[in-house]
């Protein structure tokens, strides 16, 4: 028996007897408890890389070929990972719309976020209130940044011709950045269907109506397809700003 061979035996054995260290996945650190209130909600937009800022809402990497996506290619991120945020290609056609106010139909709906610590810098809840709606309580899902399973949450819609709705945020998740142990960014993140989209939509414009605003919306849908496989929301990233 070679020397080497006999050296990999022995240790092999060596770590057999003793176990294998335990993994030890170290947490970000994180604040001991915050509560933020931010009063304005803005729309995600696409950046000049070509990147939307958001969350893995329904946990699959959507190309043109997934059909449960609608065959809408997910975003990616900043950092690389694909992330589900459509509603960022309405945004120009929503600025022509609406001039400066496009990216700000959301804009009315107060957020409310509460982060809790464990007492050691590491984050162990996130709780979330929208409107005046209830509040919504998620464990982080093993990283600091992001949250999911906040439940539905309402969300007003402010559109011309003082048309405002309010509308549901499904499946909400909320993602952030943390600074020196303070909360830096706050990004929510969810879905919209187009049958509470379609109506308010359709009432603020005179040029179009409401089949012509579904079919549109149909168009960029990618979550939730119904059994004829046609997508019945729109997933969405909103920016919560002070």
């Amino acid at each position: 028996m070679s020397l080497r061979l006999r050296h990999v035996l022995l240790t092999a054995l060596a770590l057999g007897c003793e176990g294998q260290p335990p993994s030890q996945t170290p947490y970000p650190p994180c604040v001991e408890s915050e509560t933020l209130e931010r009063g304005t909600l803005l729309l995600e937009a696409e950046s000049l890389e070509g990147t939307v800022r958001g969350v893995d809402l329904d946990g699959r990497d959507s190309d043109a070929t997934d059909e449960l996506g609608c065959h809408q290619e997910d975003w990616p991120d900043p950092d690389g990972s694909p992330v589900d945020g459509q509603f960022a290609a309405l945004v120009p056609t929503l600025e022509a719309a609406y001039g400066d106010d496009g990216r700000g139909i959301f804009a009315d709906t107060p957020l409310t976020v509460h982060v809790d610590g464990r007492g050691d810098g590491v984050c162990a809840a996130v709780s979330v209130a929208l409107d005046a709606g209830p509040w919504r309580t998620a464990e982080w899902n093993g990283s600091v940044l992001r949250a999911y399973d906040l439940g539905d949450l309402p969300l007003r819609l402010t559109l011309p011709e003082d048309v405002s709705e309010i509308v549901t945020l499904h499946d909400a998740a909320v993602r952030m950045t943390v600074v020196d142990q303070r909360v830096a960014t706050v990004l929510l993140s969810g879905s919209v269907s187009i049958a509470d989209l379609a109506p308010p939509v359709a009432a603020s414009t005179v040029d179009f109506d409401e089949p012509v605003i579904r079919t549109f919306f149909e168009g960029v849908a990618d979550l939730e397809p119904d059994a004829s496989g046609t997508c019945t929301r729109i997933s969405i990233g909103l920016e919560a700003l002070p």
